[in-house]
């Protein structure tokens, strides 16, 4: 049976609220597939309250047998019943503590522990407080360097929504540009992480779709028929430039101010952010902060919003737009 001291024994209501069913919160939890852990479930998954219990009742027993040790060696007598008491609480909250490891995933901390439950043997009789004394301190130690092993990343309130998200820049935008999703879930999750820099590297990915799927939309023919997937920003954004003027000399119409306008701003979205983080970053001039990094966020997420509205991967609005569909 597993046994805790009671000096630090406290029922479940006691620290949570009733309607956190932790055992209902384990079995459906899978750490395999998870990546973002709330405080609530490190908790559970962890065992970090029986775990720090069975620590303090460890550290008790670490005290009471030095103490003994040291009477031991004075030659001063223990009561027969007071070391039998003892020594069978040590080995209950050893055993515990095994346990504890097991459900916790303390794979090392348990190995050593199930080591010293197996093969060592104490007789209530006879104790060695010295050997005893020994024992409890590998069992701590095993305990907290096996959770020293493991690191964890804090994501605070304000950036919780970035981290495993692919709705960062609206459903709109994941439902039109399905292939930048994973590099709109990176970026997030690069700025939860304060890897600035790599969220701007992922995020003139993003814009790099965006950029591509609004060629495509313009028909942009390369020199030499080069394909668009090989073209270079610069190449690209001349052409776009190109278009746009065409536009601009379309019919004059509603749907023509409607297409110029969204080419244009689509353009000058482009524009805002290529300069300062696309060439520096992809040629390494560059490293950014946390405020850079939102605004590059700021205007790929605008960049990729305006695109949205009209095109997507794979579809293209005609050369020219006509019509009450494309201005009402």
């Amino acid at each position: 049976m597993a046994v805790t001291s009671p000096q630090v024994e406290h029922t479940e209501a006691e620290l949570i609220p009733a309607f956190c069913d932790f055992d209902k919160l384990a079995a459906s939890w899978d750490t395999s597939t998870h990546r973002l852990w709330s405080l609530l479930e490190f908790v559970k998954v962890f065992r970090a309250r029986a775990l720090g219990n069975i620590v303090l009742a460890l550290g008790r027993d670490l005290d009471v047998c030095v103490a003994r040790a040291k009477k031991s060696e004075k030659g001063e007598v223990i009561r027969q019943r007071s070391e039998s008491e003892q020594i069978t609480k040590v080995i209950r909250d050893i055993r515990h503590a095994w346990e504890i490891c097991g459900e916790a995933g303390l794979k090392n901390a348990e190995d050593q522990i199930g080591f010293i439950v197996r093969h060592v043997k104490w007789q209530t009789n006879e104790v060695d407080y010295s050997a005893l004394c020994g024992e409890l301190r590998h069992t701590i130690n095993a305990i907290l360097q096996d959770l020293n092993q493991r690191t964890f990343l804090e994501v605070g309130p304000a950036l919780r929504e970035y981290v495993d998200n692919d709705l960062l820049f609206g459903a709109a935008v994941r439902k039109a540009f399905p292939s930048a999703l994973v590099d709109i879930r990176e970026a997030g999750n690069c700025l939860a992480a304060d890897c600035n820099t790599a969220a701007v590297f992922h995020l003139m990915r993003v814009a790099e779709y965006g950029l591509r799927t609004l060629a495509y939309d313009r028909r942009i023919r390369l020199d030499k028929d080069k394909p668009i997937d090989l073209a270079t920003w610069e190449d690209l954004l001349k052409k776009l430039e190109d278009a746009e003027d065409a536009i601009r000399n379309f019919p004059k119409t509603s749907a023509r101010e409607a297409q110029f306008d969204f080419f244009h701003g689509a353009n000058m979205e482009v524009k805002r952010f290529k300069n300062k983080f696309r060439n520096r970053i992809m040629h390494s001039r560059e490293s950014y902060d946390e405020h850079e990094a939102m605004s590059a966020f700021g205007h790929v997420k605008a960049f990729m919003q305006i695109l949205s509205s009209r095109i997507s991967e794979g579809t293209r609005t005609p050369v020219i737009w006509k019509g009450s569909k494309w201005y009402g």
